[in-house]
């Protein structure tokens, strides 16, 4: 008979809500709530952290690098143009850099290179190299052993080879920043670096009033993102992963847009219009336009993105067809060296990844070395894209 009346009790107390029978309860749930944190979090967190550990032991998650547009210490700053959103600094300088946000130095027209002059000198025929954070060179300390550096170090003399990548840019954002900066050095060649994230078309639609006070871009896939959830997504691996498995707040869509190109009738999400723009100023400005298409790097060297109704073409391969832009494959020579390195191991190859980048997409030294090489020999074996019989117009 006690045990019954304590239950009713009990069940008064839940039920009624009485301020004097309520609050044992309060303080039991409390309790109980308090032991299961206690018993639960501490396997919790050794869970997060044993999947932390497994994703960057397995290299699951790509690499992310934030840039802070307009932080102090950033090399990037936010642009007037609506299109090319923010650029690097002129002048910038900074003596403990991280080599993604924060470069060793910029020279005075923006750009990570050595000092250049506006004005091309005679004899000299300038390549400029457009990309992302490929072609500037993230990760690399030393700016002789990026891309369009070494580059030019294996080409005649009379050759100066501009490094206009700018990290985060898709090819429309390239096309602007060649119309708006790149035509004053009268170029004879223009290379385009083309990497898969490129067809993410990030600039295109974006205003100026779409960076908020703290410099960040405003995109429509993280509109409503918590700030907390995308310092996740940059500092852990693990929750990057589970968010591009799962799509978790738009990340795979903002990441990883092949799908949405089955969905939507793929139209290259800036890729046509940025290759249309850079045509159009190559037919008035009487220079030449190529594509070196970057690979993927993980357990294989390999080009992504086919297209759908024919697997030997990329879709990237397609769009410059419609243009006449000749595009090479940069994966045929990583390929070709690769196995040249493997060929003699006895013990475990070591991984394209670890060979070639940082990350899976950033080459290091050895990677952007090769990718220099594949470009000298292209260069050497089609003569004529570095031709200068076509008179060029003064640029506007």
């Amino acid at each position: 008979m006690t045990v019954q009346k304590r239950r009713n009790g009990d069940e008064s107390c839940l039920a009624t809500g009485s301020v004097r029978r309520d609050q044992p309860c309060s303080r039991v749930r409390r309790s109980v709530l308090l032991k299961f944190l206690v018993l639960t979090m501490p396997s919790v967190l050794v869970a997060f952290v044993l999947c932390e550990v497994l994703v960057r032991y397995f290299n699951l998650a790509p690499g992310v690098h934030a840039i802070q547009v307009n932080a102090p210490r950033s090399a990037y700053k936010l642009s007037k143009n609506p299109i090319l959103i923010y650029e690097l600094k002129e002048n910038y300088h900074d003596d403990n850099p991280d080599y993604f946000d924060r470069l060793p130095h910029t020279n005075s027209h923006g750009q990570r290179d050595h000092e250049r002059s506006w004005l091309k000198p005679n004899g000299v025929r300038r390549i400029i190299v457009l990309g992302d954070s490929v072609t500037v060179g993230d990760g690399i300390a030393d700016l002789d052993d990026t891309i369009p550096r070494q580059l030019e170090q294996s080409l005649q003399t009379d050759t100066e080879v501009l490094n206009l990548g700018i990290a985060g840019y898709c090819t429309y954002s390239e096309a602007e920043l060649l119309k708006v900066k790149g035509l004053k050095y009268r170029p004879d060649l223009v290379i385009v670096i083309f990497v898969e994230n490129d067809y993410q078309h990030l600039a295109i639609g974006v205003q100026a009033d779409d960076v908020d006070s703290r410099g960040r871009v405003d995109m429509p896939w993280s509109s409503r993102r918590p700030a907390a959830i995308e310092k996740l997504f940059a500092s852990s691996d693990a929750f990057r992963y589970l968010s591009l498995r799962a799509n978790l707040y738009g990340f795979r869509d903002q990441w990883e847009p092949h799908p949405l190109h089955r969905i939507t009738g793929f139209e290259g999400f800036g890729v046509r219009e940025g290759l249309k723009k850079m045509v159009d100023l190559s037919d008035k400005y009487g220079f030449n336009t190529m594509i070196a298409i970057w690979p993927s790097f993980e357990t294989a060297i390999e080009d992504r993105h086919v297209c759908v109704d024919d697997s030997d073409r990329l879709v990237v391969e397609r769009i410059a067809e419609e243009f006449r832009v000749p595009t090479f494959r940069l994966s045929d020579y990583f390929q070709k060296d690769y196995l040249t390195r493997t060929s003699g191991l006895k013990r475990e190859y070591p991984s394209p990844r670890s060979v070639y980048t940082f990350d899976g997409m950033h080459p290091n030294e050895t990677g952007a070395m090769i990718a220099a090489d594949a470009l000298t020999s292209i260069l050497n074996s089609h003569p004529e894209l570095l031709d200068v019989s076509v008179q060029k117009r003064p640029a506007e």
